[in-house]
């Protein structure tokens, strides 16, 4: 059968069909069958409300821990970028509190400045603090917190929320060994309104944390250390809410009006929101208080239930004559009309991909990279774009053999997505050129991620049939905001400092100028 005559087939079948009794008939009990449905929907509502808060409650608290886990590896991976190993643990080992502190001061101040860490603490094998960063003249105090007893007992890392008369903070202990031996104890802390709020970005919900204001008025207890006593912990809004106080905030400026209601109720104005509680520990386990996410506006007045369901139940009456008409008419015809939407969808996602790496192509940039300015702008937080071009390329296309230059782009892109972490997107950008979107980082730390992947791609040896081939590269970076704020400026400053570095000589690296 001809595809005209298919076509002419399946029109009078469809035509034939609509004017069946039994397809009238069919679409009369759609109609009723909608509308029992929907009364069926309000009454199952009232039934499932108390489930379905339970279940809010366990996804809540599910992404608390897995916020708290991936704040403590983001502080790790911080650390280890900073060359903690390597650099800095010599100093640490030798007792140079002055030397290790000039050297941190850079790195500890551009992390501060960008909400990423709020403190790093060099603390030796007896507890007492040789290094400060966040007070470099405050030294000598011996350490107690839980995550630091707790990775003292157990040799690896501990982390948590730590509560004092400073406030609420979380913090990772990392133990330093040597042979076996705990030789110190490095002692980051991030900021917990940060912490809330990729929380709050990540389950699409706003939280609060608030504490025991008993923690904030904390006073030497019975039997405590001499110098226990701290000043007094007083927040803004400290006369809110009754027994607790809030320590955090998911956006700056939530907590400001909040006012507790019954049960899992607040109130802004004249406006009741759903609140989901979840009961909050320190790192040792005593309870400190509780996180609240704030769900969904519950401020507008519920409609008539008989009401709303009989408008719904006509609407979707209305609606499902429609659909079955045209579920008919789309499962007749539509394998002769071409493409489904899944397969133009994953045909969408291959032409963002480059063929030969697997990574992002050119086309692709400009929407990730406004995506992720819109983040990061949001976020307040910094973003590094690189510009990678190998050196000798042309020449290493008239003077090698053929496929080579397929072999040295899929090498590179390999050892360039074995530098960058989950999330930091890596583009191709013709032949020899590679665009990277660093999420994070800026100033110094950016220059340090560009010096690792020079160093990642001078490593990087290519098999061919005169032996193995040595690569290199120049790299140009561009830091948001302080070199542009939109796509098209990041770009253009990366690739002037590329060229810059590119006139230096090889193998060079070069921050834009700002």
């Amino acid at each position: 059968m001809t595809p005209d005559r298919m076509q002419r087939f399946q029109k009078d079948r469809l035509a034939r069909g609509s004017r069946h009794p039994l397809f009238l008939i069919f679409v009369t009990l759609t109609a009723a069958l909608t509308g029992i449905m929907t009364f069926g929907l309000v009454y199952w509502h009232d039934l499932s409300e108390a489930a379905f808060d339970r279940e809010q409650l366990r996804t809540c608290a599910n992404a608390w821990e897995l916020a708290k886990t991936a704040t403590a590896t983001r502080l790790w991976a911080l650390a280890r970028l900073a060359g903690i190993e390597d650099q800095v643990l010599p100093l640490f080992a030798a007792g140079q509190r002055e030397r290790l502190a000039a050297v941190m001061a850079p790195w500890f101040q551009t992390l501060r400045n960008t909400r990423q860490l709020t403190r790093l603490d060099f603390i030796q094998a007896d507890r007492r603090v040789l290094l400060r960063m966040e007070a470099p003249e405050d030294f000598g105090d011996v350490v107690d917190g839980a995550p630091l007893l707790a990775a003292e007992r157990s040799h690896v890392a501990s982390s948590g929320l730590v509560a004092g008369a400073g406030g609420v903070g979380f913090e990772l202990v990392v133990p330093l060994l040597q042979g076996g031996a705990i030789t110190g104890f490095l002692d980051l802390g991030a900021d917990l309104d940060a912490v809330l709020g990729e929380l709050g970005t990540a389950v699409e919900a706003d939280f609060v944390l608030l504490v025991d204001k008993g923690l904030a008025d904390f006073r030497a207890a019975p039997g405590a250390a001499p110098g226990a006593v701290r000043p007094p912990w007083r927040p803004a809004g400290w006369d809110r809410f009754a027994d607790l106080v809030v320590a955090a905030e998911s956006r700056p400026g939530l907590a400001e009006g909040l006012v507790p209601g019954p049960a899992d109720r607040m109130t802004r104005g004249e406006r009741s929101l759903t609140v989901v509680s979840v009961p909050v520990a320190e790192a040792g386990g005593r309870p400190i208080g509780r996180l609240d996410g704030i769900l969904d506006d519950g401020g507008r007045r519920r409609m008539g239930w008989i009401a709303l369901a009989t408008f719904v139940g006509a609407v979707l009456a209305a609606a499902g004559l429609a659909v079955v008409a045209c579920h008919v008419l789309l499962y007749r015809v539509q394998p002769s009309l071409g493409l489904s939407g899944r397969q133009r969808h994953d045909m969408e996602l291959v032409s963002m991909r480059d063929g030969l790496t697997g990574l992002y192509n050119r086309s692709a940039l400009e929407s990730l990279l406004a995506r992720e300015l819109a983040h990061v702008r949001e976020a307040g937080l910094p973003l590094a774009v690189m510009i990678v071009a190998l050196d000798d390329y042309r020449l290493l296309l008239e003077t090698k053999e053929r496929g080579i230059a397929d072999k040295v782009a899929l090498a590179v892109a390999d050892s360039l997505q074995h530098q960058l972490r989950l999330g930091d997107l890596a583009v191709r950008n013709g032949g020899d050129g590679f665009i990277l979107v660093v999420q994070r980082v800026g100033g110094m730390l950016a220059r340090d991620v560009a010096e690792r992947l020079r160093r990642a791609i001078s490593g990087t040896r290519v098999e061919t049939g005169s032996g193995l081939l040595p690569l290199s590269a120049c790299l140009g970076i561009a830091c948001y905001p302080e070199s542009g704020t939109v796509s098209a400026e990041l770009i253009g400053a990366a690739e002037q400092a590329l060229a810059l570095a590119r006139g230096q000589g090889r193998n060079q690296i070069r921050m834009a100028e700002v």
